[in-house]
């Protein structure tokens, strides 16, 4: 496994498959991306890593109700487009049935949220956008700081595009999600969040 990808999670020693994966009962809080066989143990968040995904999640919810699509926080499996990943994002959005019917991962998102934290920022710029990236029914995937008022965004209209970049900051930036109808400000992403001091 590549080097890199250690600085974001803990390998768990033993191999298995991804329904096994899929079947795992967690403990203590504990949670696991699958890469290739291996389990990699996510780091816990910090207190404004939970907030912000939180946010998030409260204030896309009714929008997205609205869309007739799904929203899931921090615990459901989104599986690569070679099957050979699962990851746990921060917050996932879907509008594809066939993930409403499932009971234990995602294939096809529409828009994907990352919370970077310092030890995982590179496993999202990186390993999971290369993964990411391939899965055709992305429109959206954010990258949301937790040290700043910072969002990045990747975004393509349609899977025959590529993806363009975008950068919003400060408390007055607006999202806007413009094939999904609706917006998201960086006010509500940080709400009650108090940042780290320089």
């Amino acid at each position: 496994m590549e080097e890199n990808i250690k600085e974001a999670a803990v390998p768990y020693q033993k191999k298995i498959a991804a329904e096994e994966y899929l079947n795992m009962e967690w403990e203590n809080g504990q949670r696991y991306e699958f890469w290739n066989g291996e389990l990699l143990a996510m780091a816990g968040g910090s207190m404004n890593h939970s907030e912000i995904s939180g946010n998030i999640y409260a204030s896309l919810r009714p929008l997205v109700k609205k869309q007739s699509c799904k929203i899931f926080y921090n615990d459901f499996a989104l599986q690569s487009l070679s099957g050979n990943h699962f990851f746990l994002p921060d917050v996932v959005i879907t509008c594809d049935k066939s993930d409403f019917e499932s009971e234990k991962s995602i294939k096809n998102p529409s828009i994907i949220i990352e919370v970077l934290s310092d030890s995982t920022e590179l496993y999202d710029r990186s390993k999971k956008w290369e993964q990411y990236r391939k899965i055709k029914s992305l429109q959206y995937y954010l990258l949301v700081s937790q040290n700043e008022y910072s969002v990045n965004m990747y975004h393509r209209p349609n899977e025959s595009t590529l993806f363009y970049y975008q950068s919003f900051s400060g408390l007055e930036a607006s999202i806007s999600f413009t094939t999904m109808g609706f917006e998201l400000s960086l006010k509500e992403i940080y709400e009650s969040i108090t940042l780290p001091v320089e």
